[in-house]
């Protein structure tokens, strides 16, 4: 057979994709009791309230799916439209990672590119970069966002900037949990599956954190099999939302080849949530504001103190419930 003239790009093309679906595969296969996960509670934009997203979810640390949640956005339509971003948003220069979403540097930002945000857009929509995955902040695009009615005065986010784009192509990001603060990841543009677990990992919690942040699992490896991580799998399609409450793990990947677009939307996680000294997150917490001596450092006694206080009466009124995670 003539070999001489076969474009080596399909070749690389298909390597690409074939190591895509291999580690985006170790994403499930790694987590004990994927088998056998459930799909997360799911409630209907129109029946959540305030109230009830507050008490039954929020204050629980209960992850939930609401569906049709952004429906009334105006970037539901307007971003769709590869002309609206080249008029609305300016030529800052942003981070374009021709890679997944790793938590380990070397990974991360291998190949990336530091272009402006028309050239980006431009191979988006071109199709030019096998793996896409942009977090960017553009001002301008974020009067598209009409926020929740459901969580009409956030606070603001202690760790993290309030909203997030996130732009994507056949990436996924790999598995991690935030210590504080409130997520919603919202889908505008395409649809992705969300993997989670909650924070009562069944054994050695460091051990636990220490596998994923190494991403030992791109190799093949796995937690303890004869555990149950009680894994939940969520699929947002267009116009969801995903609560994604502090200290549960999870992974993300896109679903499909086409273009993907998210947002992720943080607010102040409340004072019970640093108070609940069961978890070992919490006091890892603590330990790390402690140690190295930090400007935190001196009042970590009075935080940790106001916390517990507003844990103890939360639970004693039924703010929140002995299924409290």
């Amino acid at each position: 057979m003539n070999t001489t003239n076969v474009d080596s790009s399909n070749y690389d093309l298909l390597d690409q994709e074939a190591k895509y679906n291999r580690e985006r595969d170790y994403l499930y296969t790694a987590i004990p009791g994927i088998d056998n996960a459930k799909e997360p509670q799911i409630v209907e934009a129109k029946d959540m309230t305030e109230v009830i997203f507050k008490k039954e979810w929020v204050n629980n640390n209960h992850t939930c799916l609401i569906k049709g949640a952004i429906n009334h956005w105006p970037a539901m339509k307007n971003w769709r439209d590869k002309e609206y971003w080249l008029k609305t948003s300016n030529r800052k220069e942003v981070t374009l990672y021709r890679n997944n979403g790793h938590e380990l540097d070397e990974k991360y930002l291998k190949g990336h590119l530091r272009i402006n945000f028309h050239e980006a857009i431009n191979r988006l929509y071109d199709n030019v970069d096998y793996a896409v995955y942009l977090p960017a902040n553009i001002p301008e695009a974020f009067k598209d966002i009409a926020g929740f009615h459901f969580l009409p005065s956030p606070p603001k986010p202690n760790n993290y900037e309030p909203i997030t784009l996130l732009i994507q192509r056949r990436t996924f990001t790999t598995w991690h949990a935030h210590p504080y603060d409130e997520f919603l990841l919202s889908q505008v543009m395409g649809s992705k599956k969300v993997i989670l677990f909650p924070p009562n990992i069944p054994e050695d919690k460091n051990y636990v954190c220490d596998f994923l942040r190494d991403e030992l699992y791109l190799e093949g490896k796995s937690l303890n099999k004869k555990l149950n991580y009680n894994p939940i799998i969520a699929e947002l399609k267009e116009g969801d939302a995903l609560y994604i409450p502090p200290y549960w793990h999870h992974a993300v990947h896109t679903l499909g080849a086409g273009i993907n677009f998210s947002v992720i939307y943080r607010w102040g996680s409340p004072l019970h949530k640093m108070g609940n000294f069961n978890s070992r997150f919490v006091i890892d917490n603590y330990k790390d504001l402690l140690w190295p001596v930090n400007k935190y450092t001196p009042i970590v006694p009075l935080i940790a103190g106001s916390c517990f206080t507003s844990y103890i009466f939360k639970r004693m009124t039924g703010q929140i419930s002995g299924q409290y995670i």
